[in-house]
């Protein structure tokens, strides 16, 4: 890989790991915030967790092969 894939790949893995300390702190918080429900169960958590961590995960999955190809391109 040239340097400018390693750029791309670097910061990808960053912004990944920031969303997932956010994301574990949002976590918290909604739990905290929602806990008082009674209809809300581990099963809802569960399905909110993969949501909120899925789906960004998965966008910058299908991204990654866009964003190696411009590098390739202008390096």
């Amino acid at each position: 890989m040239n340097l400018a894939t390693r750029w791309i790949v670097g910061l990808a893995i960053a912004v990944l790991a920031l969303h997932f300390v956010l994301g574990i702190i949002n976590l918290g918080v909604m739990n905290l915030w929602l806990s008082i429900d009674d209809t809300k169960t581990r099963a809802t958590n569960a399905i909110y967790a993969g949501i909120y961590f899925g789906l960004p995960t998965l966008l910058l999955l299908l991204t990654a092969p866009l964003m190696l190809s411009v590098a390739r391109f202008r390096g």
